[in-house]
């Protein structure tokens, strides 16, 4: 009975160990992200200890690999798509997309608007949580209309200022009268779960911030 009651405290005192380096020790992320009006290549990274964690798009299906790291070698243990992927599509059927993602920005950017401390609070938590590697964001935008543009583009700008001395740099070109988003970025930052977790409670309080999020999913 004595050795049953200390097997079970070896394996609690393991388990807990195992949430505290869940929840405290930082995870890795790296996010590559190049888009040209749809076109578009994502590579996602995170890594946390020996694991590896990698979503990437091919043909605009999503796959993720888990990998294990060991004594500097890399085994690959899985490898599976999330998505399913639609080969074809007409010019009819881009063009739609095309019009849903403006209309989808067109609903946002009042969000937005109406959102700016809120998101200043955000901005003002990566701050305090976020150790970022040299990373950068390069954005061309064009939504049609000037005044959208502008508008998003200047809350863009405000919103990424207190991120430049943490070695983040976003360099934005608005694009007049058409309807452009193309975009590079390469981001790699370390972040604990525990403070992911302290983002996703205060996104959870906030209905505009909620409703911003709704509107991209849908």
């Amino acid at each position: 009975m004595v050795m049953i009651i200390e097997i079970l405290l070896v394996l609690l005192l393991i388990v807990l160990v195992f949430l505290f380096l869940i929840f405290l020790k930082s995870w890795h992320i790296h996010i590559i992200f190049k888009n040209d009006n749809l076109e578009y290549l994502c590579n996602v990274i995170l890594n946390f200890l020996f694991v590896n964690l990698l979503f990437f798009t091919l043909e605009k299906s999503v796959y993720l690999k888990i990998q294990f790291t060991l004594f500097s070698k890399t085994l690959n243990i899985i490898e599976f798509k999330l998505n399913d992927n639609k080969t074809e599509e007409t010019n009819d059927e881009i063009s739609t997309e095309d019009e849903d993602i403006f209309e989808k920005i067109k609903q946002i950017i009042p969000l937005l608007n109406d959102s700016k401390q809120d998101l200043f609070s955000i901005i003002n938590l990566f701050v305090k949580m976020v150790k970022f590697d040299e990373s950068y964001v390069f954005l061309n935008l064009g939504l049609l209309d000037d005044n959208l543009t502008i508008n998003l583009c200047t809350l863009l700008w405000t919103l990424s200022a207190p991120l430049y001395p943490l070695n983040f740099k976003l360099y934005l070109t608005p694009e007049i009268n058409k309807f452009l988003i193309k975009s590079d970025v390469n981001v790699k930052f370390d972040l604990c779960l525990l403070n992911i977790i302290k983002i996703m409670l205060f996104i959870s309080r906030r209905k505009n911030l909620q409703n911003i999020i709704k509107i991209i999913i849908k």
